[in-house]
This record gives structure tokens, sequence and C-alpha cells, in this order.
């Protein structure tokens, strides 16, 4: 528990002067809000001694202190909240680190603690309010279509045992099930570079497509896109695709194709001046089937190719896409790389971004 204060209404002039005081003086929560109540303001201590909140309460002068009471939980840090929970609980602590999806949140806990992993799922739904569902990977991303299998270790009554949600990006609204295809909340911000990437007309593919995250963020977000395809395998996300696409308005700009792009990419028609190859592990390997198509590249096109490497594996992967574009005599005219995220230590997610013109 801890202290707050009280500023009265009148004092509306000294609330941020309050509030820089209680930072420079180390008693101001992380990420703490001023609370505006009938007669006043509160504002939370960074402190558990009632000495200490009286000689702050005195240099104020103003200001009327508040004793601890379970209504000031609601003034504490989320860490402090969790903290808290798992004290009372007997476990021990953990870093809060959690990847939202909807109304699910995805959490690491470690290995040698997971035997708690039920009052730790249930101090994360304490915690976090907008949050029905917590669970925890029990399997990494693998197989053909690169799914994790995730474990729900506390949930809300009435919530649903699935791990369905729909995740929001940008303003886009995307149905998901992170049981049975490949989604990540990390790469919002590299769906974002490339939605931002697109600054005149253009007709964009999007290969290994998932349930259409980077495709459909780029459509909705983007004005410039007059077209954008997408291919994928996964016969389970042929139901979240079409659901994302009418979800977001989307039925007169996205089309899509579920199967084996080595089968749908040669009967596509119409030309394309982005390409979005968002799957690292075998992306580069795709380069040739794209070429051997090179029917429906337009006159300047980009490619975005997303690889998993070390820092000085990268330049390989450069030299490789290049050599392969140069022999199907493309001319290169720029080329950048941007990292999107790591595997560990060593394996980086990066993205591979050529700019080619067709000479014929």
């Amino acid at each position: 528990m801890s202290f707050a204060l009280k500023l009265p209404l009148s004092g509306a002039n000294l609330i941020k002067d309050t509030i820089k005081w209680l930072r420079d003086n180390q008693m101001w929560p992380k990420r703490a809000k001023v609370q505006k109540v009938d007669n006043g303001f509160v504002f939370p201590l960074l402190c558990t001694e009632r000495r200490d909140a009286v000689n702050i309460c005195t240099h104020f002068g103003v200001c009327e202190l508040i004793e601890p009471n379970e209504s000031l939980t609601t003034w504490e840090s989320s860490q402090q909240k969790f903290s808290r929970y798992l004290d009372e609980h007997d476990v021990p602590p953990i870093k809060m680190k959690i990847d939202r999806y909807g109304d699910i949140a995805v959490v690491f806990i470690p290995t040698d603690k997971q035997i708690h992993k039920n009052i730790y799922g249930n101090a994360f739904l304490h915690v976090f309010s907008d949050f029905d569902r917590v669970c925890i990977k029990s399997v990494q991303c693998d197989g053909t279509f690169r799914a994790a299998q995730y474990e729900i270790i506390a949930k809300r009554d009435g919530a649903p045992n699935d791990l369905c949600s729909i995740y929001t990006e940008s303003g886009t609204r995307l149905h998901i099930d992170l049981n049975k295809f490949f989604f990540s909340s990390r790469l919002a911000s590299e769906r974002k570079r490339l939605r931002n990437a697109i600054q005149e007309e253009e007709s964009v593919l999007v290969m290994f497509a998932g349930s259409g995250p980077f495709g459909t963020v780029i459509a909705r977000e983007n004005p410039f896109v007059k077209r954008l395809t997408m291919i994928e395998m996964n016969p389970e996300c042929e139901n979240y695709i079409e659901k994302n696409i009418n979800e977001n308005n989307l039925e007169n700009v996205v089309d899509f194709f579920i199967g084996d792009v080595n089968v749908v990419l040669p009967e596509l028609d119409g030309i394309y001046n982005r390409f979005v190859l968002p799957c690292p592990r075998i992306a580069i390997d795709y380069v040739p089937l794209l070429i051997e198509n090179q029917r429906i590249f337009a006159d300047n096109c980009f490619l975005h190719l997303y690889v998993f490497c070390s820092e000085e594996e990268l330049q390989s992967h450069i030299i490789r896409a290049i050599s392969m574009l140069e022999g199907a005599l493309m001319d290169i005219l720029k080329v950048e790389s941007h990292k999107s995220g790591s595997q560990n230590a060593s394996t980086i997610r990066f993205c591979i971004d050529i700019e080619f013109k067709r000479t014929d």
C-alpha cells in the first residue's frame, strides 16, 4: 500500500509543478496518473512510510494526505500490482513480458518457474483488465505453416477456451487464431514501414500471406494501393483472410488464393509493382520463381525479401538476391536492409529491400 496527496480543485494550476517536484525527488511512480475526484486531484506517492508522506504533504502546504487503503492500489504501477500479487501468493517474481493480441495476453515465464504458471497467469489478469485469457507458448513455430502452439494458463469466467481474437493495428482489425497459423504483433512496425513506402499508385503481391496481416494493413491504410493479391498455402487461413478483407471493407481492392505458390503464381494475370515475401526461412529460395514469371513485373519494381541470418551473413544474402535479378537482366536501382526483429541473440530477421527495373 502507498500514500497519496490530494490537491484541492482550486490548485489545478499547480498540477504540473507538483508532478515535477515528485519526479525530481523520486516520489512519483512510473506510469502513474493524476486522478480527478469530486473535490480535488489525487497524486500517488512512491512511499510507504507515513513520516515521509507527512513531510511531502508539509512541503506543499495546501495538500491533504490520504492514508493507505484498498482504493489506493489502483494508483500503483502495473509492476507494483503484479509484484504485490505474487508476494501475496508466495511465488518468486518474474518480469512482465507481454505480447498483446486483442483480449489475449501471451506472456513469458521462465521454464524453472512454470510450476507456478497458473498463479502468474492470474496475476496478469489481476493487473490488466483488458485481457480475458493469458497463455504461454508451449511449442515453438514449426512445420510447413510455421504455427506455434499456446497453452491457456488463466482465463476469466465465461472467456472462450480457444485462442481466437480480434487484433487492432493502425486502425486495421485482424481476426486471428494463434494456434492455427503464424501471427506476430511484433511485426507491426514492419507492416507500417511497408505501408508507408508506397507513395504512388501500385499493385502489390504478398506471397506466404498467412492470415493476411501484411496485405490487409497495407491495403487498408494506403490509398495508393489499387490492387493487392495474397497467396497462402495453409487452408486454415482461408476463412480468416476472408474475414479480414470483409472486416476492413477491402473487397474491391484485395483478392487472395489458397494454394501452393508454385502453382498459383504462374496462373496470375495482371502487373505488379511491389512483391512482399514475409517468410524468412524460405523467401529467398522463391526469387527464381518470381523471375520465371517476370511477365507480371511492372517496369519498375520493389522486392521486400525477408531472411533470418546473423549480421555477418546478411551481405551474402543480399549478393545472392542481386545476382539472381541481374542474371535475369534486371537493373538494380537501390538496395537497403532493415532489422525487423530476431529469433535470438545471433539470428536476426532482416528485410532486404531491392528496387529494380526491367531492361527489355
